[in-house]
């Protein structure tokens, strides 16, 4: 379950009644929706469509795919023992 909270003239944050997890923007037109990809069940079976905002990308974030990178598992042994209670299939 869903609220939503007017956070601008021109839109809407959808987040989680039960713990707050911030779920999408929704402009007040409705033309389109914006959502937040970590809640997503399998975020790589959609393809973006466009990005938003871009005027207010941070610099470093165009280059973020030429870093070297590490699993999860390498950066936190523990990292399997964590339990997410911010998914909507725990409501």
């Amino acid at each position: 379950m869903s609220d939503k909270f007017q956070s601008s003239s021109i839109g809407y944050h959808l987040f989680c009644s039960n713990c707050g997890t911030p779920l999408a923007l929704l402009p007040v037109d409705q033309t389109t929706i914006e959502i937040t990809i970590s809640n997503l069940d399998h975020p790589a079976e959609l393809l973006p469509m466009n990005q938003t905002d871009i005027e207010s990308q941070i610099s470093w974030t165009k280059s973020l795919s030429e870093l070297p990178g590490k699993p999860m598992v390498e950066s936190d042994s523990n990292s399997l023992n964590i339990i997410s209670y911010q998914h909507s299939d725990h409501d």
